[in-house]
């Protein structure tokens, strides 16, 4: 038996390869299983943007299909998937974000591939409102959902009555931002900020549900006095206009930078001081996680399962999203005590390594995919072998 008959193949399919956290953590999931015993292929429902996420697919050999969809409804996309799936071939079908409105009518069907689909924000947040009977016809199907906090599972149950869903947390390369002080002062240097400022760093698309008006709003009553704090946004989306709009009206100049999109998380992490996340709701943030493995004290709102990431009064601070006094003198605090801060920061960078590693989270999944391969050949209920 050859090499490739021991192996399961297991095909994600994802909206994009744009650098959102859904897309990260497949890329990281796919990219880290063990090529021994899984093969891992990808369908995109867009098209080729020419990311460092497409990139890292290409280099690590991985078969990626692209679909070409449309902006909005594509009905198309019903026999693409179709057809990539049966070109494929995959024992798992794993699914994220909003696919599943164009996969399952295939899966239904299709009785072939064992499903599971992992849920990233809190379930009244994962799809707009008239989508959400799709997703409760899903998990009704016997579409397995992995909540990536514990938060998401409470919310599953919530919303669609489905109790003890499996959690796991998504995971990064920890050791991807554990840069050198060397790196760190070159990377300020080339920026043009002085060693002794103070710098806040958001990673973040520009959306409203990460509200950087409030993270504006406390910045400029805190730390934003001091010309030596400055704000780096990292991120881009529908409401940056507005969001550079309202940092020139509260006259914050040069303290308020716009990076866009960045391949260099690491070295702009690692030039930082503190990290910040203003977000209404979440799911589990791949962004703190990498800031805490950079060694960086967070405060961000108390939302989703950020807490299941900070320890509050250890690895930074967490608040209240309608506090927003709370919010900017937790700002305040970590500009004026360098000794917080730096403490804070090497409790995250210890938390993180021995919690987010990447290999915590693909060592999870791949029972998942054995015990649901494990269940289909026995035809015994899933639950009995995980």
């Amino acid at each position: 038996m050859t090499t490739a008959d021991k192996q399961i193949n297991v095909t994600h399919i994802v909206p994009h390869l744009r650098n959102g956290g859904a897309e990260q953590m497949a890329i990281h999931l796919m990219t880290g299983l063990d090529p021994a015993r899984f093969k891992a292929s990808a369908i995109v429902l867009g098209r080729r943007s020419g990311s460092s996420l497409e990139e890292s697919l290409d280099s690590n050999g991985i078969p990626t299909i692209y679909l070409g969809k449309k902006s909005g409804f594509d009905p198309r996309m019903f026999l693409r998937v179709r057809q990539a799936l049966r070109r494929l071939r995959p024992a798992v079908v794993h699914t994220h974000v909003h696919v599943l409105r164009y996969v399952l009518p295939h899966l239904l069907f299709r009785k072939s591939h064992t499903i599971v689909h992992t849920v990233h924000n809190i379930a009244e947040r994962e799809v707009e409102p008239r989508a959400q009977w799709l997703q409760l016809l899903a998990f009704r199907s016997g579409i397995v959902p992995i909540s990536v906090a514990q938060e998401v599972a409470v919310s599953l149950e919530r919303r669609y009555r489905v109790s003890n869903s499996e959690v796991i947390p998504n995971c990064i390369p920890v050791g991807r931002y554990q840069l050198s002080k060397e790196v760190r002062e070159e990377w300020r240097r080339n920026a043009g900020i002085n060693s002794t400022d103070t710098v806040f760093t958001c990673v973040a698309l520009f959306r409203e549900q990460k509200n950087h008006q409030r993270l504006l709003r406390v910045f400029k009553a805190g730390p934003g006095r001091n010309s030596g704090a400055k704000l780096l946004l990292v991120g881009a989306g529908p409401t940056e206009d507005g969001i550079r709009q309202l940092a020139e009206y509260y006259g914050l100049g040069d303290q308020v930078r716009f990076l866009g999109m960045r391949d260099d998380i690491p070295e702009v992490l690692g030039a930082s001081d503190v990290f910040v996340l203003s977000s209404d709701y979440e799911g589990n943030p791949l962004a703190i996680m990498e800031a805490m493995a950079a060694g960086l004290p967070i405060v961000s709102t108390r939302v989703g399962g950020v807490p299941e990431l900070v320890a509050h009064g250890r690895d930074g601070i967490l608040v209240d999203p309608a506090n927003e006094a709370e919010f900017k003198e937790a700002l305040q605090l970590l500009f004026d005590r360098p000794d917080i801060r730096n403490d804070m920061g090497l409790c995250a960078a210890r938390h993180a390594e021995e919690k987010f590693d990447l290999r915590f989270m693909v060592l999870a999944y791949e029972r998942v995919y054995m015990a649901m391969c494990t269940a289909r050949l026995s035809a015994v209920p899933l639950a009995a072998v995980m």
